[in-house]
């Protein structure tokens, strides 16, 4: 329902631009300071990331003091993928760095961003799904259960390519926090519990994924 824009300006910078915006014809969201909504009915959450917020790792919204993470932020602009729209060029963030930065968001605040782990499911499944990666020798030697879970494989692998320590250990809580203990897995399995299994699955081949790229720090 909404684009999710990152902007390289930090705070000092950002209401001038913001002035820009509205002289066009958008409007800011009362309530939200970082949602605004475009003179032809579009959405866009707005985020200021310049150099000195990426160096902090946090967005203080002034009006609000609401918090916001950025830790994951320096891959945005690093890796990001060059798109043109009309009379526009702008960088689209990679499905790995997408995936990390919808970890952090998560366990920055699990009950209020339950949509990340739906979107996190997605990637799981689609990752690299028409890619002959999935063939690699790894993939094979990784003993996954089915090689539906391939491509949460893949994604494990890619995220663990470019993590940071800290970043590193959020997604490592991340996964203590929704694996399930082997002990409950295996009842699991007895129940034939499709959805729920499938899940788990995935979340074991991304964390195997992980553990490749990472040999040295292995998420258990």
């Amino acid at each position: 329902m909404d684009v999710d824009l990152a902007v390289a300006l930090d705070l000092e910078d950002f209401p001038r631009f913001t002035r820009e915006l509205q002289t066009q014809g958008w409007t800011r969201d009362p309530r939200k300071e970082h949602r605004w909504y475009g003179p032809r009915g579009s959405t866009v959450d707005l985020l200021p990331a310049g150099p000195a917020l990426r160096a902090s790792k946090r967005l203080v919204w002034p009006e609000s003091e609401l918090v916001m993470s950025l830790v994951g932020f320096e891959h945005v602009f690093a890796m990001a993928l060059p798109a043109f729209g009309e009379g526009a060029r702008y960088g689209v963030a990679s499905l790995p760095v997408l995936a990390l930065l919808k970890i952090i968001a998560f366990m920055d605040d699990p009950y209020g961003r339950g949509k990340d782990l739906l979107d996190l499911r997605t990637l799981f499944r689609a990752y690299e799904k028409d890619s002959d990666r999935i063939f690699d020798d790894d993939v094979f030697d990784a003993d996954l259960e089915d090689v539906e879970y391939a491509n949460a494989y893949l994604l494990g692998k890619d995220v663990g390519s470019l993590v940071s320590g800290e970043e590193m250990n959020i997604v490592s809580a991340f996964l203590r926090r929704e694996l399930l203990p082997d002990d409950e897995f295996s009842e699991l399995n007895q129940e034939v519990n499709f959805a729920v299994l499938r899940v788990q699955h995935a979340l074991r081949a991304f964390q195997k994924g992980l553990n490749y790229s990472t040999p040295g720090n292995p998420v258990t």
